[in-house]
């Protein structure tokens, strides 16, 4: 099955009326412009045939393209700071630099340091590759076996992006294993089963929060449960509670838990760090709403439910308003 390189289920409905590997090679060819391709001809893609490219007004180099590596970009928030990207576009459709087969999944790719990460399923095995983002070409993968099923049919491969720093890259599956992996060769640094570890109750559609990084901290939304929590029927989300592991911070060097907090379960948004008025916070929209800590320490300053009582599936990320003090 191809990939369409959404990051929500609940918005499959506009998915279905899009050809996936379209999708897939113009936002290869989106991400490539943006890492700065010099428009060679000579570039050839990872695929049987040669793909036509025609001569259009150059790109910006290498040298000034700007990193994206992370979920919504490097400050969280979708905006780029890279111009001169192609805005008329030739009627039958932008050039394609180079273009590569992707197995299941919704998560899209991250790019840091002339590398794209891409995390997709293919059978049994998550996969993490590591592309050169002008060529396509390959430099490693990481795979491990992956059981998660679907509780609604969609395809059962990993929601979150690949998260870089530095010289490594976290991977959170949708079953809920969380990697961490060298970005210069692949090979496994630390692995945590979350499920296991803190007794996480399959949500709706898996695990599609991805993490943040605050200095030398991991922040990850869990949602882990008691054990009474696996007695609850599948889908039955309103009966289960939580254990005090809504959002975990791991050491993002060794993987040790740092601090745990919250009764929240988790949702589908990402954690939104931000400084306002000189002080650091962190804010998760959690299933049952929106939760403001420091991130440094965990302590939480704030929590707004929007619905008391409701199952929520939030997939929106707070923002932090410059200007003002609204999340």
């Amino acid at each position: 099955m191809q990939r369409t390189l959404a990051a929500d289920k609940r918005i499959a409905s506009l998915r279905s009326r899009l050809c996936p590997l379209t999708v897939v090679t113009t936002i290869a060819w989106l991400i490539c412009t943006m890492a700065g391709c010099s428009g060679d001809d000579a570039l050839k893609p990872l695929v049987a045939e040669q793909v036509p490219t025609r001569t259009l007004a150059p790109y910006n180099s290498l040298a000034d393209a700007t990193d994206w590596p992370a979920f919504l970009g490097p400050t969280g928030d979708g905006k780029s700071s890279q111009t001169g990207i192609l805005l008329d576009w030739p009627a039958d459709g932008p050039p394609i630099r180079w273009h590569v087969e992707l197995g299941s999944g919704y998560g899209g790719a991250t790019v840091s340091g002339g590398r794209l990460f891409i995390f997709d399923r293919t059978g049994d095995e998550a996969r993490l590759r590591c592309l050169d983002s002008v060529t396509g070409r390959q430099h490693w993968q990481f795979t491990y076996v992956s059981d998660y099923r679907d509780l609604y049919n969609y395809d059962n491969g990993p929601r979150c992006c690949p998260l870089v720093d530095g010289d490594r890259v976290y991977l959170f599956g949708a079953e809920g294993m969380l990697h961490c992996v060298c970005t210069t060769d692949g090979e496994p640094l630390w692995v945590n089963d979350t499920m296991e570890r803190f007794g996480v109750v399959q949500n709706f559609f898996g695990v599609g929060s991805t993490p943040v990084v605050e200095g030398d901290l991991l922040i990850v939304q869990i949602g882990g449960s008691p054990p009474e929590g696996k007695q609850a029927p599948p889908r039955q989300l309103g009966l289960v509670t939580g254990n005090g592991s809504g959002i975990v911070a791991f050491d993002k060097r060794t993987g040790e838990v740092r601090y745990q907090i919250t009764d929240e379960l988790a949702s589908y948004a990402s954690p939104c760090l931000a400084t306002i008025d000189g002080r650091r916070w962190c804010f998760v929209f959690a299933r049952g709403g929106l939760v403001g800590f420091d991130p440094v320490n965990g302590r939480v300053e704030y929590r707004h439910a929007p619905r008391k009582g409701k199952v929520l599936r939030q997939s929106h990320d707070p923002f932090s308003l410059r200007g003002g003090h609204r999340a």
